[in-house]
This record gives structure tokens, C-alpha cells and sequence, in this order.
């Protein structure tokens, strides 16, 4: 399909007329990804608030896209940052949901509620826990993160926000697991190479690498983080020391089962 055919399919599903709306652009920045057989990048930054003509600020999400080629996605990276306020352009969607098509040029923008709202959402955030301290908002990920001890080391620690009882029952997993840490810290390590000595050993062993022992996979991993969650589901975090290529080693499970399942990622 070409380029004009895929902008044609995809602009098709908003509405003619344009508008001049200010926005506040979210956390994060512009994000891109491509359907199967497409050339064009989707690209896309979400809104924590705007201002449509005639309208009261709203804070309801939503998310501002476009079909660009690759240099145009740099453009729009360099030209829409997060958490500032732009005068856009942009087509609504014909079905009314929350996707918006930018249509026009990005100009800065100034509005004192949006201006307020910002001010607001750049103020940091924190949990205090009495045992695992003050935790800050990450607001690219929405989660608190902070840091404890574990086995000598520091590592990271966080959770999902979401309501008080949620996050004090997700500090009560990572508690848990930070009190009986050597227990924890063996069983985690047992389910690794439970599921992942034997692939590393078939297939991902480097040129001249001899098979490894499961006390030497052990040794290879190092810990990044813990996240803990409501009813004593947890994640452990695993830089893989090279064991495959750079991909992490991802152990999860929970309290009362113990971990449960072993893979590679990223």
C-alpha cells in the first residue's frame, strides 16, 4: 500500500472540519509503532488536559496521532514534548471517542488553568511507608519507586498507584518479602534456573562458553528491582549477567505459592 493510500485510510476516520485546541501534553513523549505491511509510523503523544473552542478546561485523556514517515516522526518528537502546553490543530474522531488527528502546525501555548493544572502534576508526589520509607511517583509509569536492602544490596522497590488500601496491601507483599529476604532471595533463585539453566544450556551458550552449573547461573544474576502488588503477587527483576544476550530474567509468583514462573525478556 502506499504511503498516500495508508494517510488516506487512516485520516478517513476523522471528521473534515478542524479545530484550534490548546492542550497539556501527558509524561511521556511521542510514541511510534507500525501496523504489519505499513510503512508509516503511527505516532502519538496522549493529553492530560486541553481546551476545544467555546469549552471549559477538560482533564479527561486523551490521545493526539499521526501517520509520518520517519522524518517526520522526528519532527513531531523535537516538536511535542511532555508536560507542555501547545495551540494545535486537529480533526476529531467520527466515532467521538478520545483520539484526536493533528492537522496543522504545533505553536506554543498559554492558558492559566492548564497552566495551573501542570504546575500541579509537576509537584512531586510520595508515598510514606514506616518500613520501607518515601517512595516518589514516577508519572511515565504511574508507580511509586523507592529503594531497600536486599542480600547487601540496594535495589528497587515499587508498586502500582491506585487506592490506599491497594497500595498499603502491595507495601505489605514487598514487606514480606524484604523481612524473609534470604528465604525469598533462594526460592527466586531456584525457579530461575528450574525453568532457564537448561535453555541457556541448549542454546544460548557463546562460542567457547562451557555449560553452566546452577550455582554459576546464580552468581550471573544480579537484582534490579521487586515489585510488589495486592494479594501478595510480586515480580523480581533480574539483570542476566549475559546469560542471554542482555534480556532480563523476569521471576514472579506469590506469597502463598511461592514463584511460579521463569522467563526471558526484552
Amino acid at each position: 500500500m502506499s504511503q498516500q493510500k495508508e494517510r488516506e485510510r487512516y485520516e478517513g476516520r476523522f471528521c473534515l472540519e478542524t479545530e484550534e485546541w490548546l492542550v497539556l501534553t501527558g509524561a511521556s513523549g511521542v510514541s511510534a509503532g507500525k501496523s504489519r505491511g505499513e510503512t508509516l509510523w503511527l505516532a502519538s503523544i496522549d493529553l492530560a488536559a486541553w481546551r476545544a473552542p467555546g469549552e471549559e478546561m477538560c482533564e479527561q485523556r486523551r490521545c493526539l496521532s499521526a501517520q509520518v514517515d520517519d522524518g517526520g516522526l522526528k519532527a513531531m518528537q523535537k516538536t511535542l514534548e511532555a508536560d507542555h502546553i501547545y495551540r494545535v490543530t486537529v480533526r476529531r474522531s467520527k466515532e467521538g471517542g478520545a483520539a484526536l488527528l493533528l492537522a496543522g502546525e504545533v505553536l506554543p501555548g498559554a492558558d492559566p488553568a492548564l497552566e495551573a493544572l501542570l504546575a500541579r502534576r509537576l509537584t512531586p508526589v510520595y508515598y510514606d511507608h514506616p518500613a520501607l520509607g518515601r517512595l516518589t511517583l514516577e508519572r511515565t509509569v504511574n508507580w511509586f519507586e523507592g529503594a531497600a536492602q536486599w542480600m547487601g544490596r540496594t535495589v528497587d522497590v515499587y508498586f502500582d498507584q491506585g487506592g490506599q488500601e491497594e497500595m498499603a496491601d502491595s507495601a505489605r507483599t514487598l514487606c514480606t518479602l524484604l523481612d524473609h529476604q534470604g528465604e525469598w532471595n533462594r526460592r527466586v533463585l531456584e525457579k530461575a534456573s528450574q525453568e532457564l539453566l537448561e535453555l541457556k544450556n541448549d542454546a544460548w551458550l557463546g562460542d567457547g562458553e562451557d555449560p553452566l552449573t546452577e550455582e554459576a547461573f546464580h552468581r550471573r544474576m544480579r537484582l534490579e528491582s521487586i515489585e510488589g502488588r495486592p494479594e501478595g503477587v510480586f515480580t523480581f527483576w533480574f539483570d542476566d549477567g549475559d546469560l542471554f544476550w542482555g534480556h532480563a530474567i523476569v521471576v514472579s509468583g506469590t506469597l502463598d505459592q511461592g514463584p511460579q514462573d521463569a522467563e526471558i525478556m526484552g
